[in-house]
């Protein structure tokens, strides 16, 4: 399942990737969303009897176009993936193993990041990794790696047409349901890190939107009946979602207090020189430390913008282009 928009640079690429794979009974199911570039038309240009393609001139968000995909077919496993990604040749092997066992109703694999640049979300991700790796022992995995995840069919719901972290909310509606949802880091895929801090704000701002509207939409996910689910929930993506609140507070705090007492306002201009310097590392691509936290803390800048994005009300789920 490939839900595309302007994705010309790319979607070629994609195609060819997936008929070379080691998996001779695949259905590739392609949409176009309006695509204002030649989407559609290098769409068109590859013959293929495993692809099929719907092209649509109008244009309503990757929910929406996955909705639609998901009721034109039939299989019964659905596999999720991006038009920027790239599969290992096994990928597929290793994905749909699992759900020969009736008690799994998801599964996702291991999304490799690649490429260089100021950009350290490639460190945030082997982060992101680590956890999701421990969640699965535990039983307790959260969403999907975007790129590449697989379902059951019957397990999949539709989606809210103005949703935003599909994939997240695909995997959420699944996991308090009674299926388990698994991790296999050998079925592996490819992206490339977005070049830039600057690419990367503005993911996180939408993705940071969308965090919240998960929040709201899904409150199951914090009853203790979950048990070790909403403890990694809560743990894992509630209190970061939640971190630039918590820094807010904490900053107001320590400025009041810097005002009554000379210790905390040597602490205070420490912390605005600290966060000066990492800003600036960034910049420089220098002292991995610091350019570390600066990353950090514009990833939470972000969260706050996306705070604020959802505030104002989401309208739709329409497409943004990014490089990731």
């Amino acid at each position: 399942m490939i839900a595309a928009y302007n994705e010309a640079d790319c979607i070629r690429a994609r195609i060819e990737n997936l008929l070379s794979l080691n998996y001779s009974a695949l259905q590739i199911l392609v949409r176009d969303d309006g695509s204002s570039d030649e989407t559609a038309s290098i769409l068109k240009s590859i013959s293929s009897d495993q692809l099929r393609c719907e092209l649509f001139p109008g244009n309503r968000g990757k929910s929406a176009v996955l909705n639609d995909l998901v009721a034109s077919s039939d299989a019964e496993v659905l596999v999720f993936t991006d038009a920027n990604t790239k599969f290992h040749d096994d990928a597929l092997l290793h994905l749909v193993r699992h759900l020969e066992d009736n008690t799994i109703g998801a599964v996702f694999g291991e999304l490799q990041l690649e490429g260089t640049g100021s950009n350290q979300d490639d460190a945030y991700w082997r982060y992101e990794q680590f956890l999701k790796k421990k969640e699965a022992k535990i039983g307790a995995l959260l969403g999907a790696n975007d790129g590449i995840y697989a379902i059951r069919r019957v397990r999949y719901e539709v989606l809210p047409k103005d949703t935003i972290n599909d994939d997240f909310t695909v995997v959420m509606q699944i996991s308090p349901g009674g299926t388990r949802v698994v991790y296999d880091e050998t079925a592996i895929a490819y992206e490339t890190v977005p070049p830039s801090v600057h690419d990367e704000y503005h993911r996180r701002v939408r993705i940071g939107a969308g965090n919240y509207q998960s929040f709201v939409r899904l409150p199951n996910a914090l009853s203790p009946r979950q048990s070790v689910l909403a403890f990694t929930y809560i743990s894992h993506k509630v209190l970061r979602w939640f971190t630039p609140h918590l820094l807010l507070v904490a900053g107001c705090l320590l400025l009041m207090l810097a005002f009554d007492s000379k210790l905390y306002a040597i602490i205070c201009a420490s912390a605005v020189l600290v966060c000066m310097l990492s800003f600036a590392a960034v910049q420089l691509q220098r002292w991995r430390v610091l350019r570390l936290l600066g990353f950090w803390l514009s990833m939470n800048i972000a969260l706050m913008h996306g705070f604020l994005v959802f505030l104002r009300g989401v309208e739709s789920g329409g497409w943004k282009s990014t490089e990731r």
